[in-house]
């Protein structure tokens, strides 16, 4: 089953209900193709026009298909108060959820360090596909992508994490 952005309300189903595993694996093929293509799409729901994301991240919060913890790591990722980039925590939130989705037999921690990790490629991955289309350098993101390059994010990401 592949999402349409137009059927996405149907296919999340109602607020807070499970969904069979072909519903799941679509939207988690869904999400990581929004690591490709961040750009909103925006369609009708209940009468009222919304970008799909702000759709699947109520979904995300109503699921009792996925859980996502937020850590500290997204505020540094999405920079200075004064300038911030508003995609990290969506796109660390949404990557998170894919991930679980994909690994759902593994009953994984939300805030274990699998799912965090997962958040993080999510937000590299966002943030390069907006930076192919003219998108503002972060500094944080892109030392995080070199430290992703060196194979070097786990240890990136248990830095931040050390001193929750």
């Amino acid at each position: 089953m592949q999402i349409e952005p137009t059927h996405l309300p149907e296919v999340l189903g109602p607020n807070g209900a499970a969904l069979p595993a072909a519903q799941l694996d679509a939207i988690a093929r869904y999400l990581r193709r929004l690591e490709r293509n961040p750009t909103p799409m925006l369609l009708e729901y209940d009468g009222v026009v919304l970008h799909a994301t702000t759709l699947l991240l109520r979904w995300v919060v109503d699921s009792p298909d996925v859980g996502v913890v937020v850590d500290g790591w997204v505020a540094e990722l999405a920079g200075p108060r004064e300038n911030p980039w508003p995609h990290g925590a969506l796109a660390a939130t949404l990557g998170m959820a894919a991930y679980q989705i994909e690994h759902r037999s593994e009953h994984l921690d939300p805030a274990g360090d699998q799912v965090q990790l997962a958040g993080v490629e999510s937000v590299l991955r966002w943030y390069e596909a907006l930076m192919r289309e003219g998108a503002e350098h972060r500094p944080a993101i892109d030392a995080a992508i070199a430290d992703r390059d060196r194979g070097a994010l786990p240890a990136w990401l248990a830095a931040r994490r050390a001193g929750r």
